[in-house]
């Protein structure tokens, strides 16, 4: 019963929140705080995701999938300061195709991959 209860009021907040602009997974810049427990979705707009030739970007910075435009992808993710740095996860769903992170900071990171021209990419960005 107290699992229902948790499931439910964290379904509750998830449903609140989707009125609101910015949705943070990972550090939240405006409240210093980590994580909002049990929220998976992006409604924030992209601060800035380049590279790849990208075309459809569907989601917000932290999480979405757009169309690979080029067959070397290198994209570029950049959002607000964290304290530490991003982590970028990013997978074809087109092809097997292997991508790997070459660079981190506080504000973005950077993943290369070589890809099929038109495939999906989805990627997920974290702030920590």
């Amino acid at each position: 019963m107290k699992f229902l209860k948790g499931f439910l009021a964290g379904l509750l907040v998830s449903l609140a929140l989707v009125a609101v602009a910015d949705v943070y997974i990972g550090y939240n810049p405006n409240t210093g705080q980590v994580g909002i427990p049990g929220q998976l979705v992006d409604f924030s707009p992209a601060q800035s995701i380049s590279g790849c030739s990208l075309t459809n970007l569907q989601g917000g910075t932290n999480a979405g999938q757009f169309t690979a435009g080029t067959t070397t992808c290198t994209v570029t993710f950049t959002d607000a300061a964290v304290p530490h740095g991003y982590t970028c996860l990013i997978t074809d769903l087109t092809h097997p195709a292997t991508f790997r992170q070459v660079t981190s900071t506080t504000t973005g990171c950077q993943a290369v991959g070589v890809v099929t021209t038109n495939d999906i990419i989805v990627y997920l960005m974290i702030g920590y």
